[in-house]
């Protein structure tokens, strides 16, 4: 039986425990919101509470905005101002089919 330290227990130092990876966390889904009627009103009201560098905007067709957003933390605060503001909104859009 070998009992020599291996190249890799050499290097780091054999008396060190190996390391654990950390855990990916993932990324919080996009948030669709609807009827925007000025883009301006909302991208101020929202970076008042969010910094710009914290979530990316894109304006889609007929009035909606998809925005990603960086944490958790970032989500939760820009849903709480959406509910304020009373904007329609989603995170995930789900079709059923027809089956008529």
């Amino acid at each position: 039986m070998n009992t020599s330290p291996t190249p890799l227990q050499r290097q780091r130092g054999a008396s060190e425990p190996p390391q654990q990876k950390d855990k990916r966390i993932p990324a919080p889904p996009l948030i669709m919101v609807d009827g925007i009627k000025i883009y301006d009103y909302f991208y101020d009201k929202t970076t008042e509470h969010i910094p710009a560098s914290k979530f990316n905007t894109k304006l889609m067709k007929e009035g909606s905005i998809k925005v990603n957003v960086a944490t958790g933390e970032v989500y939760r605060m820009l849903t709480n101002i959406v509910l304020e503001g009373r904007y329609a909104w989603h995170s995930y859009k789900i079709t059923i089919p027809d089956r008529s």
